[in-house]
């Protein structure tokens, strides 16, 4: 007796997500189990004794296993559907990449550069690190990533202020891009016109002095406050501070301040971040058994 709960081994799938992790962690925490079960294969020729692991392979299955779990964690998170996670994605790129950086730095020159597998891990990791730069650059041309970042009122735009975003003068880029999208959006849901209330008392003019300085300035900002755009007001006017607020309440909350950006939030906040939600429920429907 090895004295462990009782557990199934997990497989490698190409389809579900963290599979390959969830099937090293499973045999990692087996691991005494198994090397009993298979030592005490008594078969005539012992078949099982080839899937026995060394010490050596034991542990490059941990240094797998700690490479992968930020990639787990990350995926985890952002296949939730009860909330918004679009304008983390930025972000969660950033953090993997940096984990590589980290990892491959070990294994160079720091606690892991004296495994003996350290060498050939650097070439995975490398290869790991091109596969996710693949993906990230397809971020380049979907607005929907820029777009939920900034019309996130908790950050706006200071994300893209980031040496990642500025170096290549992308926070312009983003910037151009969101008022050009909300142009359509100001097209499609024009602003009701105001009707105006007759006074109930006669209106008194006020002469105001044209030398004021102080009226004529107060004036025109006023006109030049009016004349902005919705997107021009919410992206220039401070982040909110309620941390705790959801954004799609955000939204709600101040759809009557900016009615047309508003729209534009929620078809954004649509798009979910990762389409392993959707699969799920597709996969589970297959699995519903209906009377007739």
């Amino acid at each position: 007796m090895v004295n462990v709960k009782y557990r199934k081994l997990k497989y490698s799938v190409p389809t579900p997500w963290n599979s390959v992790y969830n099937m090293v962690g499973r045999a990692v925490e087996l691991r005494k189990a198994i090397g009993i079960y298979i030592s005490a294969d008594s078969s005539k020729n012992q078949r099982l004794t080839k899937f026995l692991l060394s010490d050596y392979e034991w542990d490059q299955m941990e240094a797998v296993l700690t490479i992968l779990h930020p990639f787990s964690k990350v995926s985890v998170k952002m296949q939730e559907t009860a909330r918004p996670k679009l304008e983390r994605i930025f972000w969660v790129y950033k953090g993997l990449f940096d984990n590589i950086d980290d990892t491959l730095d070990s294994l160079d020159n720091g606690r892991l550069s004296s495994k003996p597998w350290s060498v050939d891990f650097s070439r995975g990791l490398d290869a790991m690190c091109d596969k996710l730069f693949e993906y990230y650059d397809k971020m380049v041309h979907p607005f929907a990533y820029s777009d939920a970042v900034l019309l996130d009122p908790k950050v706006k735009t200071v994300l893209f202020k980031h040496e990642t975003f500025q170096k290549d003068g992308w926070e312009k880029v983003y910037l151009d891009g969101i008022k050009e999208r909300y142009e359509s959006y100001a097209r499609r849901y024009p602003l009701p016109v105001e009707k105006s209330i007759p006074s109930k008392r006669p209106r008194i003019d006020v002469d105001l002095d044209d030398d004021d300085e102080y009226t004529k300035v107060v004036q025109q900002l006023s006109a030049e406050h009016k004349n902005k755009s919705e997107v021009e007001r919410y992206l220039t006017s401070p982040q909110d501070p309620q941390t705790d607020t959801p954004i799609l309440v955000w939204w709600r909350d101040n759809q009557h301040t900016y009615p047309r950006l508003a729209h534009m939030a929620r078809d954004i906040y649509a798009v979910p971040a990762t389409g392993a939600g959707v699969e799920r429920e597709f996969s589970k429907s297959g699995r519903v058994a209906s009377v007739s």
